[in-house]
Formats: C-alpha cells, sequence, structure tokens
C-alpha cells in the first residue's frame, strides 16, 4: 500500500473515531469519565491502522473496552458487570479487527474476552458450571480436529 493511500486510510479512522467520541460526548451522560479511554484507545487504533503492526492494536482495543465498561455502568450495562463486559469486548474486538484488517484469524484473544462477558452477565454462573463439568468435550473436539487435519494431509508426501 502506497504511502498517500495510508495516510488517508489514517485520517479517515481518526475522524470516524473523533466524530463518534463527539456524538458519544452530547448524547451520554457519564461519558466524560470514559472520554480519555476513547481517546487513548483511538490513538492506538489509529496508528495500528496507519502501521499496521498488530501490537498496536491490542491495547487500543482493550482501552477501548474499558470505556465501552465506565460508559456501561452509567447507563446500557448497568445490570451486568460493565467491566468485566467491557474488558472481555476489548478482547474480542482484537480478533475482530484483526480478522477484519488484515484477514489474520487470532484465537488467543477470544478466550479471555468469552471468559470475561461470561463473568460479567448475571446468572452466567449456571454457563461456567456446565463449562468446568463438561470440559474434557473439549479434549474430544480438539482430538476429532486433530484427526480431520491427519486425514485430509493423507496425500502430501512425508518431509526428507
Amino acid at each position: 500500500m502506497d504511502g498517500q493511500k495510508r495516510q488517508q486510510i489514517y485520517f479517515g479512522t481518526s475522524l470516524i473515531v473523533l466524530g463518534l467520541a463527539l456524538y458519544l460526548l452530547s448524547s451520554f451522560e457519564g461519558f466524560g469519565r470514559s472520554t480519555i479511554f476513547f481517546l487513548v484507545g483511538a490513538g492506538f487504533l489509529g496508528a495500528y491502522f496507519y502501521r499496521r503492526e498488530f501490537g498496536l492494536l491490542i491495547p487500543g482495543c482493550l482501552i477501548c473496552g474499558m470505556g465501552v465498561a465506565i460508559l456501561g455502568t452509567e447507563s446500557f450495562l448497568s445490570d451486568y458487570n460493565a467491566t468485566f463486559v467491557g474488558l472481555g469486548g476489548g478482547f474480542v474486538a482484537i480478533t475482530l479487527v484483526a480478522l477484519a484488517n488484515q484477514r489474520q484469524f487470532h484465537a488467543w484473544p477470544l478466550i479471555p474476552g468469552v471468559g470475561l462477558i461470561l463473568l460479567g452477565i448475571p446468572d452466567s454462573g449456571r454457563v461456567l458450571q456446565s463449562l468446568l463439568t463438561s470440559w474434557p468435550l473439549l479434549l474430544v473436539g480438539l482430538g476429532i480436529l486433530i484427526l480431520i487435519g491427519a486425514l485430509r494431509n493423507r496425500g502430501t508426501p512425508p518431509a526428507q
């Protein structure tokens, strides 16, 4: 990608984030406290889109997730543990943004992300309890995936 196109993407992303931040600032009570998180997170995300370095995506999504958590505590996430849901959403966003932008799938953020979201939802204890009792089925699923992969690669000659 040439430099001019990269700058256009960077500035376009910056304008979108700034516009959304200003809109949210005027629309939600309590947005002032979370503004700094959104601005810092947006800075990391803008740098990620400009430099295409995965290491910048991680703090950008997590910091923006904390901004959502602070904002949500006083509004749309008031019935949930907003900190867990916001931070978990930030982890999930890492996977989604990397997949959409770089076409790379990173599964590791889904593990803490989904776990934190489940912890933040009321009555999720029943879901967690059944996961704790049936975790051996994950081993069965992993074994099936390994067998499928091994059977699919049967036609390739062994490396020498």
